[in-house]
């Protein structure tokens, strides 16, 4: 049964944020995909129709999570307010029925108010990852960052260098909301 979940607002960030910590205990993990941002282009690959991205953004997060030997990936393909309610139920039910005890979530002020709501019901303890505000930072050995290397690798599009998109990538950075 699965104790973590990590939530991430898009479809690549939890790769480039928590795929060191979710390699340190992959098969405690799942990943949720909150949004449907397959209206915003792949980075070199701005001539793809809204389907063809949602479909290669699909093939790159499987890949990445059967790399990364995570239990299980989701898109909720959020994308309207009128319907929250909808997703904050499925996110309480899973959260219940799975066991979740821990929360790493994409900050992102729709998300980090979903997650306090649900954090006071069900005593989940809250990290949030992608933004400047840190107050753990966890080293990560030279295996983890191999493999974290190699699944932003297996983003489409993805040419940068490394270095200049994951300094310093021999950690990553969380916030431990509430403390």
């Amino acid at each position: 049964m699965c104790k973590n979940i990590v939530i991430s607002y898009d479809s690549y960030s939890w790769i480039k944020y928590c795929s060191g910590i979710i390699s340190k205990n992959p098969d405690t993990f799942d990943v949720i995909i909150f949004s449907d941002d397959s209206d915003t282009p792949i980075h070199n690959c701005e001539f793809l129709c809204k389907q063809a991205v949602f479909e290669q953004r699909r093939y790159d997060v499987f890949n990445v999570g059967k790399m990364l030997k995570v239990k299980k990936v989701s898109n909720f393909m959020f994308s309207d307010l009128e319907n929250i309610d909808k997703y904050i139920i499925q996110l309480q039910f899973l959260f219940m029925i799975s066991g979740i005890n821990t929360v790493y979530f994409q900050y992102n002020k729709l998300l980090y108010d979903i997650l306090m709501a649900l954090k006071k019901q069900l005593n989940l303890d809250l990290y949030h990852f992608g933004s400047d505000e840190f107050n753990i930072e966890i080293q990560l050995s030279n295996n983890i960052i191999k493999n974290k290397c190699n699944a932003l690798r297996l983003i489409t599009g993805y040419n940068k260098t490394l270095d200049k998109v994951m300094k310093p990538i021999e950690t990553e950075k969380i916030y431990k909301v509430g403390e």
